[in-house]
């Protein structure tokens, strides 16, 4: 069985591509991030410009609502790897729950 809903929206990225992408939180635990293959560029917190920082997994502050949430903007660079590969939360029972996304890098 799929971790990923067949209605979910198909992403894709640039093989060689660098893409500045930003993670909302909607609730109130912090979720520790990943995304497999690349490390990411931390460069704004809550909308925040901070001093970048590089991170294979960052947590995504507490305390968001769907009406205010939370957030990390980072940059990735799509260097080496082609196909599929995956984002989620480090909280198993969240990647249960339907944290986790497949995305595809393309040619």
């Amino acid at each position: 069985v799929p971790f990923q809903s067949t209605r979910a929206p198909k992403q894709t990225v640039a093989l060689g591509s660098v893409e500045e992408w930003t993670i909302l939180n909607m609730n109130l635990i912090r979720h520790p991030f990943h995304i497999h293959v690349n490390p990411v560029q931390i460069v704004k917190i809550n909308g925040a410009a901070i001093e970048p920082y590089w991170a294979d997994t960052f947590g995504l502050p507490a305390n968001g609502t769907p009406a205010n949430p939370t957030s990390v903007t980072f940059r990735t660079r799509f260097l080496d790897y082609r196909g599929v590969t995956v984002m989620h939360c480090h909280m198993l029972a969240h990647e249960d729950m339907g944290m986790m996304r497949n995305f595809q890098v393309v040619q």
